[in-house]
């Protein structure tokens, strides 16, 4: 998804992207991350002005996570904070479901004036 969405982008947006090269067997629900990537493409990006996304996935021994930072631009800081945020919502819901006490998932603006998401999901 990501080097598909850099194709449409102008040199205004800056992407980075961490993995770990090895990657110990866990089992996900599919798409699980996929709405928080999107966000970030959707608000984090201009053509006029400079901003960036940064995509980072961690694997520590029982924990999985994800974060996913994207410059807020003036008038989306408006919009954060009066959003309805429905793919956030809808994430938290599907959370619930199938991690039930076994995720914990943070958004918003931090204190570099970054929008913000992390989901950390634990394992065992």
């Amino acid at each position: 998804y990501i080097e598909l969405m850099k194709l449409r982008l102008t040199e205004k947006t800056m992407i980075k992207y961490e993995f770990p090269e090895q990657i110990k067997e866990a089992i996900l629900s599919p798409m699980l991350f996929l709405p928080l990537v999107e966000n970030a493409f959707k608000h984090g990006t201009s053509n006029v002005e400079n901003g960036f996304i940064i995509v980072k996935l961690y694997q520590r021994e029982n924990e999985i996570e994800l974060m996913v930072r994207n410059t807020v631009f003036g008038k989306q800081r408006q919009n954060v904070e009066t959003s309805n945020g429905i793919g956030l919502a809808n994430t938290q819901r599907r959370l619930d479901l199938l991690y039930p006490g076994k995720y914990v998932l943070t958004t918003g603006i931090n204190t570099n004036s970054e929008y913000e998401v992390t989901l950390k999901l634990f394992t065992k």
